[in-house]
């Protein structure tokens, strides 16, 4: 009883300290793909789906770089 206490604790702790080291390293998207993602030629369907597609993040995430050409 003891130690499933003890292991549930520390999974607990293991669980937040992730969470947090996660978050941390999570991308930043630069000013010219925030810029591209609020560009005007993007439809308002679009832009709505925006808010749980999260293009900016997705793309800095993936190592979108200036030059590259992405394909959908």
């Amino acid at each position: 009883m003891r130690f499933s206490k003890f292991a549930a604790a520390t999974a607990v702790v293991i669980g937040v300290t992730a969470g947090f080291t996660a978050q941390a390293d999570a991308p930043k998207a630069d000013a010219a793909l925030k810029d591209a993602v609020a560009g005007s030629w993007r439809t308002p369907t679009n832009v709505q789906r925006d808010q749980w597609r999260k293009p900016a993040e997705a793309l800095s995430f993936w190592g979108l770089k200036p030059g590259m050409t992405v394909l959908e």
